[in-house]
């Protein structure tokens, strides 16, 4: 099943969890199975963090979770990129090939 079908069919059951928001899995321009395991892993964590950041009464563990989600949130664009960018350079260099310009 694609991840597009999949969603689909997420959507009439249930809302996306924060974590899957957060990671933006709805989004799959390349359709790749690594891109989407990065972000289902991730939206996993955030969910955990998202969580613990509200059950907790302790300002330095709601900080914690935030930060930790921050840099979840980075880690999953770097990871993304690095699963995804030689896709992404030979998507630019077919148009270029084809005469188009970089402005």
């Amino acid at each position: 099943m694609s991840i597009k079908s999949e969603l689909e069919q997420a959507e009439t059951i249930r809302e996306f969890t924060y974590g899957e928001k957060a990671m933006d899995i709805a989004y799959d321009p390349s359709s790749d199975s690594k891109d989407d395991n990065i972000k289902r892993l991730c939206a996993k964590i955030a969910d955990i963090l998202n969580k613990q950041r509200h059950e907790t009464t302790s300002f330095e563990v709601k900080q914690m979770c935030s930060v930790a989600m921050k840099a979840l949130l980075e880690a999953r664009l770097w990871a993304v990129k690095s699963v995804t960018w030689e896709d992404m350079v030979k998507e630019a260099l077919k148009g270029l090939d084809k005469g188009q310009t970089i402005d």
